[in-house]
Formats: structure tokens, C-alpha cells, sequence
């Protein structure tokens, strides 16, 4: 799964290294970094699930003559991840096209045939709600996916239905309320089916995550926690395959930011084969001696992308401090990259434990937010 530090590499200091593997098994350390239980919401994702689900499916948007020929979710940040999940999920079973928008401003085609979906988990978010002004103006069937905010209650002034989902969580610990929110709204509108079983498999997937990831399994027996360690002076970039594997990966990436208060990178094959690739043959090596490279396998490459997947780590690994391979596990596509995902999760809720860091709060968030509040 994972290929080490090497000798002789620049980094951490062998006693800051140590401190960081014993905070990841103590218990009071863990308690007094994470205060606000980022590594409750983390476990309880599986939960989400189910939950969601019925919130989307009890949001029955008006079906316009002829049916819907597009869907779009508007969302940013942890709001956003959840829509570019589902364009992956539903590309081989849905006979209408999935976009995500991540802008104030929505597509030229969108009118009154497309199924509009406002995702925007605090329902505050100044580039949803403009979008869904736009898709509203535009005819659309508008959805909102939210816990409430100006969102619900525009939803409720202009009798849109409304997917409720639970309060007072940061937008990425909401991940499993809003993906199978979504999914169940696709129902709801005619779009999509066995969603039922699909959170089944999905559950039982990331329930086997927890107990190989979870906090009670120590370090020597933890992938996740040994990656963290590994991650502690390291720079990953994050690589994963087309379609839903690049929706993961970005995920891996967001998480390590947002959690670990870490920089990290993305990209996905084959597009990274046909640019990025040759940025190894002759890094600065500085640079590449802090890079840690790791490659994402959903289980449903094609035989052409396993072999890709094979011959660019064969390329890049010689060129690069240290490399590693996950691939998720369980029945069924969504079932097994969420489970990738989820292992992710895990990864860098360690890594910020290891370093010593609260992973709840995004304070540069924050203070852009407070900033950009001041130039209205």
C-alpha cells in the first residue's frame, strides 16, 4: 500500500516524527486537539447516508412536459463536492446530463427543462443563491438542497421543495446528507433508481472503513494513521482517474487543506499522461524530495486505465521522495469510491493530529469571508 520515507531524506526530526505517531494512539491528546468532534462527524458519515436520502426523496420537483433533459447542482466548496460526486455516480445511468456549477452565473441552456439543484449547506453562500436567481429567472425546476439560511427561505416564499438536511455541521463533514440528498431528489424527479440499494452498499462500504481506519485501531494496524505520518512533512499530490476517481481525489485534496491546514494537489489521468508527467523528468529536487505522490483506485478503471495507471507510476515513482496506493473496497461503483473517499477522510483528520492542529476550523476562510463583507 504505501512505499516509505527513504534514507537520508530531509524532513521532520526523528523525535518531532515520534511525537506525532504517539499523539495519533493517546486518546487525551486527540480529545484536546479535536474539541469541537470533527472525528465524531468523520465516523458518522454512514449515518448520513440513509438520512439523506429520505430528505431528497420527499423533494418532489414539478416535471415538465417532455421530461427533464439536464441536471445542474450549484454549490461551492463542501456543498460543490457532493454534485461532482454524483455527475461521477450517474455518468453510465443517467440519459441526461449532469453539470456543477461553481459560479454566480449558470449555463445558456439552462430553462425549463432542467432540474436545478441549490446546494448550499449553510443556505448563505452569495454565489448559489445568485445562480439559483438565474436558473429561477431561466424557468428552471428548482430544488433546494440545504439546512436553511436565505435559501430556505426563499425556497419556502416560492414553494420549492426543499431537501432539509441537519444543521450546525461544517459544509465537508455533510458530504453523505448531500450526495444522497441529490440522489434522492434524481429519484424524486424520475431521473434515477435502485437509490435504495445503492445506499445500502454505501453504508456497509464506509462502516468497513471505519473499523480499518477507526480511531481504536492503533498506528502499527492503521493505514490511515501511517499515511498521516508520512504526510507530516511531506507535499501530496493526489492522483486519480477520470470521472468519479477525479472527484475523489479533489476531495483528498480539500480534506488534507481544510483538515490538516496542509497544502496538497490533484489532477487526474489520462490528462495528467498528456502534461503533468513530464514535469517529473527533471524536477528541482528540493522539490521533489518533499513530494509524496498517491495514486487512487476506484476498482472500476478500465483495462486501458489500469495499464495507464501502472506505466505513469512506474514513471513518475523513481522521481519523487515517497508513493502510495489506496483503492476502495465494497459492492457496487459508489459503494467502493465512497469508501476511497472516506479513507481520505481519515488521512487527514490524522494528519492534523499528528501535527498537532485543530481540524475544525478554516480561520482563512474566515477572514476572506469577513473581508469580502466589507467591499459590498
Amino acid at each position: 500500500m504505501s512505499l516509505g520515507r527513504g534514507a537520508g531524506e530531509p524532513g521532520a526530526s526523528a523525535a518531532g516524527l515520534e511525537a506525532a505517531r504517539q499523539r495519533l494512539d493517546d486518546p487525551a491528546a486527540v480529545a484536546r486537539l479535536d474539541p469541537y468532534g470533527m472525528l465524531r462527524l468523520i465516523e458518522g458519515l454512514a449515518d448520513q447516508a440513509p438520512a439523506g436520502y429520505e430528505a431528497g426523496r420527499r423533494a418532489v420537483p414539478e416535471r415538465p412536459a417532455g421530461g427533464f433533459r439536464a441536471v445542474v447542482v450549484a454549490g461551492m466548496g463542501g456543498s460543490a463536492i457532493g454534485g461532482d460526486l454524483l455527475k461521477g455516480a450517474t455518468a453510465e445511468r443517467l440519459t441526461v446530463p449532469v453539470e456543477v456549477v461553481r459560479d454566480y452565473r449558470v449555463p445558456a441552456y439552462v430553462d425549463e427543462r432542467t432540474l436545478f439543484i441549490a446546494s448550499s449547506y449553510s443556505g448563505n453562500t452569495e454565489e448559489t443563491l445568485a445562480a439559483q436567481e438565474e436558473a429561477a429567472r431561466a424557468g428552471a425546476r428548482v430544488v433546494a438542497l440545504t439546512s436553511g439560511g436565505q435559501l430556505g427561505d426563499l425556497a419556502a416564499q416560492r414553494g420549492w421543495p426543499v431537501a432539509k438536511i441537519p444543521s450546525g455541521l461544517p459544509p465537508r463533514a455533510a458530504l453523505g446528507y448531500s450526495l444522497f440528498a441529490a440522489l434522492g431528489i434524481l429519484e424524486a424527479a424520475g431521473l434515477a433508481d435502485d437509490v435504495p440499494a445503492l445506499v445500502e452498499q454505501t453504508v456497509r462500504a464506509l462502516g468497513e472503513v471505519r473499523e480499518r481506519m477507526g480511531m481504536r485501531r492503533p498506528l502499527r494496524d492503521n493505514p490511515a494513521k501511517q499515511e498521516a505520518v508520512e504526510l507530516v512533512d511531506r507535499l501530496p499530490v493526489v492522483y486519480g482517474s477520470a470521472g468519479i476517481g477525479a472527484a475523489i481525489a479533489y476531495r483528498w485534496k480539500c480534506q488534507i487543506n481544510e483538515n490538516s491546514k496542509h497544502p496538497a494537489y490533484w489532477t487526474s489521468l489520462p490528462e495528467l499522461d498528456h502534461n503533468e508527467v513530464v514535469g517529473w523528468e527533471a524536477p528541482p529536487p528540493a522539490v521533489a524530495r518533499q513530494i509524496r505522490l498517491i495514486l487512487l483506485r476506484t476498482g472500476d478503471e478500465s483495462p486501458r486505465m489500469q495499464r495507464r495507471l501502472e506505466a505513469t507510476r512506474r514513471i513518475v515513482e523513481g522521481a519523487v521522495a515517497g508513493l502510495a496506493e489506496y483503492e476502495g473496497t465494497g459492492e457496487g461503483q459508489l459503494a467502493r469510491a465512497m469508501a476511497l473517499l472516506h479513507i481520505g477522510d481519515y488521512v487527514s483528520y490524522y494528519l492534523a493530529i499528528a501535527k498537532g492542529v485543530d481540524p475544525t476550523p478554516v480561520r482563512f476562510i474566515d477572514r476572506l469571508k469577513a473581508e469580502l463583507a466589507t467591499m459590498r
